[in-house]
Order: C-alpha cells, then sequence, then structure tokens
C-alpha cells in the first residue's frame, strides 16, 4: 500500500464535529491507503484505548502539540485576547512544521491531505511539503445578509464586518505563494468557492465539496413514524445558543404562525448556560406561544434521536453555516426539515426540505420563516413524504463511505496529474 499523510488536529473515535470528521476520513481512508494521521497530543490517549479495543489496520498517529510554555495562555481562565481557539490552532500548525516534514521524508508519503479545522486563514503544514497535496474542504469565508445584524452582539457584527471585506483571503494567497507541489482546494460549500477562488494561483485545482457525511449504521435502524394528525405538531431545535443560529428570528416566526393554533409543540434542546437560559427565556416570554414552548438544556445524543424521529419538523434557522451537521442528520432520519437558503444548506436539493429565500430585510426574513412554518404546519403528508426524499438523497450521497470514494477519485486525479481546474 501506498502510504498517504494526513493532518487531523481535531481526530476522536465516537465524537461529532471536527473531531468525528478527521476520525472518520482516517479510519474510512486506511482501508486503501497506509496512512499517518498527524494530530494533537491531547488525542493520544482516547486513539490508543479504542485502538487497544478495536485495531484498524494501515492506520498509525503521530502526536504534537505546543510546548507548556506557550500553551498555558490559551488555556488560562482569563481571556488574555479574542478568538484564541483560531490563533492556538495557527500555532499548533506552524510550530509543527518541522516534525510534519521529517515524518514525510521517513515514510515517504506520496500524498498529504490537510483534514479538518479547515479554515483557509489557517497555515497547514502541507504547505510545506513538496508532495501533491489536498487542501478541505475549507471553509471560513461565507457571510452572512447584514439585514440579520438586528438579532447580532456587537462583538459577532465587527467580526462578520470583517469576514466581509475578507482582507485575510491574502494570507490564504501567501500560503500558496511560499509552498511548492500540485495542489488541490476542497471548498466545503458554494459559496466558499466564490469567495476564495480568485485567490487561488493557477495551476492548482479546485472543488466543491461538502464538508459533512454521516455513518450510515449508526442511523439505518431507524425509521420515521407515520403522520399522526391527532397528535400536536412538534417542532425541533438542537444545538447551542449563539446570536448567529437565528433562534431569536424563528421565535417570533413561530409566533405568527402558531400563535392562534392550540395542538403545536416547540421544543428547544441543548441550550445549557444558565445565561444563555434567561435570554432565550426573555424572547419566549415576548411571544404569546409561551405554553407551546419548552426548554430542555440536555438530551443525549440517542434520545435526541427518538425525538426526531417522532418530530414533524427539524428547525435549522442559522443565518451562515458551511457545514449544516445538524441538518444533515435529520435528513439521515427522514425528519423535515426547515432552513435559511444561506452558506452550506446549498447542498441539499430545494425540493426536498423547505429552504426560506433570504432577503435584504429583517421583516421580509421573518415573514417568509413564519409562512414556511405554516404551511409545514397545513401540510403534514407533504412534508413527510419531503423527509422520506431528503433521507434516500443523503444515504446516497452523504454517508462517509461516498465521500471516501469521492477523495479517493481526487487522489488519483492529482497523483497522475489529470487534475484540471
Amino acid at each position: 500500500m501506498k502510504t498517504i499523510l494526513m493532518s487531523a488536529t481535531a481526530c476522536l473515535p465516537n465524537s461529532g464535529s471536527e473531531a468525528g470528521v478527521g476520525w472518520n476520513v482516517v479510519k474510512n481512508m486506511s482501508h486503501y491507503y497506509n496512512v499517518i494521521v498527524f494530530t494533537r497530543e491531547n488525542n493520544k490517549q482516547k486513539i490508543q484505548e479504542y485502538l487497544s479495543l478495536h485495531p484498524v489496520a494501515n492506520l498509525h498517529f503521530e502526536y504534537y502539540d505546543i510546548p507548556k510554555c506557550i500553551r498555558w495562555i490559551f488555556f488560562t481562565k482569563k481571556k488574555l485576547f479574542r478568538n484564541r481557539a483560531l490563533v492556538y490552532d495557527f500555532i499548533w500548525h506552524l510550530m509543527s512544521i518541522p516534525k510534519f516534514k521529517k515524518i514525510a521524508k521517513q515514510s515517504n508519503a506520496v500524498l498529504a491531505h490537510h483534514v479538518n479545522q479547515c479554515q483557509y486563514r489557517i497555515l497547514s503544514p502541507c504547505y510545506a511539503l513538496k508532495i501533491p497535496t489536498v487542501y478541505g474542504p475549507l471553509g471560513g469565508a461565507e457571510t452572512l445578509n447584514t439585514a440579520f445584524y438586528q438579532d447580532l452582539e456587537k462583538k459577532t457584527i465587527n467580526k462578520e464586518n470583517k469576514r466581509r471585506k475578507g482582507k485575510d483571503r491574502a494570507l490564504f494567497l501567501f500560503y500558496q505563494k511560499i509552498s511548492d507541489g500540485k495542489k488541490v482546494f476542497l471548498f466545503s460549500c458554494r459559496e466558499n468557492y466564490n469567495r476564495l477562488k480568485d485567490y487561488v494561483l493557477a495551476g492548482s485545482c479546485t472543488r466543491i465539496v461538502p464538508s459533512i457525511a454521516y455513518e450510515e449504521s449508526a442511523f439505518s435502524k431507524y425509521k420515521m413514524k407515520a403522520v399522526d394528525k391527532s397528535k400536536p405538531f412538534t417542532l425541533i431545535y438542537a444545538g447551542k445558543l449563539f446570536d448567529w443560529k437565528g433562534i431569536e428570528l424563528f421565535l417570533k416566526a413561530a409566533n405568527r404562525a402558531f400563535d392562534k393554533q392550540s395542538n403545536v409543540i416547540i421544543r428547544l434542546i441543548g441550550i445549557r448556560d444558565e445565561d444563555d437560559k434567561k435570554k432565550v427565556k426573555s424572547w419566549i416570554d415576548g411571544t404569546d406561544i409561551v405554553d407551546k414552548i419548552e426548554m430542555i438544556d440536555f438530551m443525549p445524543h440517542d434520545e435526541l434521536i427518538r425525538e426526531l424521529i417522532e418530530a414533524d419538523l427539524f428547525v435549522y434557522p442559522a443565518f451562515r453555516d458551511s457545514g449544516a451537521m445538524a441538518v444533515l442528520e435529520a435528513c439521515a432520519l427522514g425528519c423535515p426539515t426547515i432552513c435559511f437558503d444561506a452558506g452550506g444548506q446549498d447542498i441539499f436539493p430545494d425540493d426536498m426540505i423547505l429552504k426560506v429565500k433570504v432577503y435584504n430585510s429583517y421583516r421580509e426574513n421573518q415573514d417568509a420563516f413564519s409562512e414556511k412554518l405554516f404551511y409545514a404546519f397545513t401540510h403534514r403528508e407533504e412534508i413527510h413524504k419531503m423527509g422520506n426524499a431528503i433521507q434516500r438523497y443523503v444515504r446516497e450521497h452523504f454517508t462517509w463511505q461516498n465521500k471516501i470514494q469521492t477523495f479517493l477519485k481526487i487522489y488519483d486525479e492529482i497523483l497522475d496529474s489529470s487534475c484540471i481546474k
């Protein structure tokens, strides 16, 4: 087997989010290549514990972390500077380059892939190699419409304004200029591609490849329940409270859609921080549907899945998102889903989920979301069929096995020089 080197800062078995992406890519890729994974030292114990019980052939790990004399800055309870997670990732990748280059040389790796923590502004150690390299799927360039600004905190607005200007895209260009070797840049959604394509140097390849996928075996045993109109129409939001997640707008839209309806239940799951709960409660108290809303601060993942199976609609009102993993999981279960047509949601067909067009005024967006909510309420059979359709679609296109086949094709193209921009 040929050897490939993968940089996966976040990589843990039985995890979600970035750590789950890292783990699922490297584990599944080991069926086709001898894989050496370069990851953080603090992942070592859990990885070794898992592999001692479930050995995986052709999968090897190398670990690195920032020296303790520097690392304490990022883990002190005092907030010494903003965006310390982003700064930590940048420094980790920068300081890991010497060891990364050494491993690449000793292993005779034919290709490298920067698997996760793939913001275009992060310096990947793969840029230091002269072998063919794959980056991504890259994200972080998507923006949200300024019509949503009234629901955002001041610090988020400042961050969004910087993101819109995109001056740090010059970093992405600089990294390419200081590196050698053939490159393929994968972008997580069309918006990221559109905002970064002009910063890709001539001679490199580009592809749009969603960053998300799921393990089919974890969902195939679940079956959506048939529509039962005798039961209340149940909507579920699951996730933490971030202002750009759109919960406040959703509650306003739900108030208009359901204020005259009696058989509706809205469950907000996963808002655990006490200050966040107080904030959401104040939004709820400002509506006429207080008695229709339940807040559940924590729910184990298997219980959440059962809730989604019973639900009539999964609500994901985020103003932007390059990944939309929560939407994918709901779709994999066959749960009808509503979201804004923004960012990573463009990977789902328009006729299989309820996509809300983004307008240039807050009121129009609120009204449009409300209208879609009311449509779902009055067309339960129709949206149930949409749930079945999107379930079939994602099982065909979004399993980890599908994604690995996509990566393998890209690897073959770059290795035999047939990759075309």
